[in-house]
Parts: C-alpha cells; sequence; structure tokens
C-alpha cells in the first residue's frame, strides 16, 4: 500500500525556492534542503528528484507566480507611466535584497546548466511580451513618445528592471535608481 505524503508539497517547494534565491544553487546542499524543509532525504527525494530537478521546480514557481504578478500589475486602467512607475518603484522598495531569482540563476547557472539557459531566456522572453503587449495598449491611446515603438519601450523597461534588482542586491534604492526610473520612463512616455 502506498503511502501519503506527510507533508505540503506545494509549501517545501515554496521553502526550497526561499533558500536557493537566498543561496543561490551552488551555495545550498542537499542536507540543508532536508533541515529547513524539515523533510527526510528519502522523501524529498521520491517527491522532488535531485537537487537539480528541486531547483528547476523552484525556478518554475517562481517565474510562474512572479509572471502572474506582473501582469496583475500592468493590466489595470492607471496610465501607462503610472502602472509602470508604480511597478518599477516595487522593485527597488523590496525588503530582502535578494534581486530577481531569475536573473540570478542567469548570473549563476547559464553558462554551465543548458537547462538553466532555456528557463531563464523562456522566462525573460515571457516578461519582454508583457511588457510589448502593454506597451502596444499604451501606444493604441497615444501614451507612448513619438517615435518609440512597443517593442523599444518594452526592451528599455526589461533592460531597467533587470538591471536594477542586480543593483538592488549592492544597495540600490529609491534615492540612487529613482532618477533612471524617471529619465528611462521620460524616453517612452
Amino acid at each position: 500500500m502506498a503511502r501519503t505524503k506527510e507533508f505540503d508539497v506545494d509549501l517545501a517547494l515554496s521553502q526550497a525556492l526561499d533558500l536557493f534565491h537566498s543561496k543561490g544553487f551552488d551555495g545550498t546542499s542537499m542536507q540543508e534542503l532536508v533541515a529547513h524543509l524539515g523533510i527526510n532525504r528519502g522523501s524529498l527525494y521520491a517527491t522532488f528528484g535531485c537537487k537539480e530537478e528541486i531547483y528547476a521546480k523552484a525556478l518554475e514557481l517562481y517565474t510562474t507566480s512572479g509572471g502572474q504578478g506582473m501582469a496583475d500589475a500592468l493590466h489595470t486602467d492607471t496610465p501607462l507611466r503610472e502602472r509602470l512607475s508604480d511597478f518599477l518603484y516595487q522593485l527597488i522598495t523590496s525588503p530582502d535584497g535578494r534581486g530577481c531569482f531569475v536573473v540570478n540563476t542567469a548570473c549563476e547557472r547559464n553558462h554551465v546548466h543548458p537547462a538553466s539557459r532555456i528557463a531563464t531566456t523562456k522566462s525573460l522572453a515571457a516578461t519582454r511580451d508583457l511588457f510589448v503587449e502593454t506597451c502596444r495598449r499604451a501606444a493604441d491611446s497615444g501614451e507612448l513618445r513619438p517615435g518609440m515603438t512597443p517593442e523599444l519601450a518594452a526592451d528599455l523597461i526589461l533592460v531597467l528592471m533587470q538591471g536594477m534588482q542586480v543593483m538592488t542586491t549592492v544597495g540600490g534604492n529609491e534615492h540612487t535608481l529613482g532618477p533612471v526610473i524617471e529619465a528611462t520612463l521620460d524616453q517612452i512616455t
């Protein structure tokens, strides 16, 4: 007779994401995962597989929940500049200072792990697509600066967003990054 899981799989994956986000792939051992999740090693392997598989599932959870959060923030009826400003300032006022897990993964893993490269490329492409869609709607209502295409606006936002998330890990804040946000938005809207 098969045993039932004695732990919440979604919660365990969320906890694994938290640990990987804080320490990275290389900085996290299986023993730390076992201790952090409070799950025995056998159950961890049986449920999630090896450390690579746990990491991949944590990255997928991060991109899925983050993508939905971005979509919710950008699909409002407020003017484009206000939506983008609110979204970007929220990124730099986040108290944890860990940066973006996708960017962290790209920096740590893409050069040695092809599956990470595929996952981060897919995630960033989906983010860009969301920005293009948002900016296309804004262009249709006359909110983009003349000569600014939705694609270029999306690229500017994506590069700014990812760069800011790196900068927050080394002390970037509203005071230092706010003027960069405003200058970028001046070019877009």
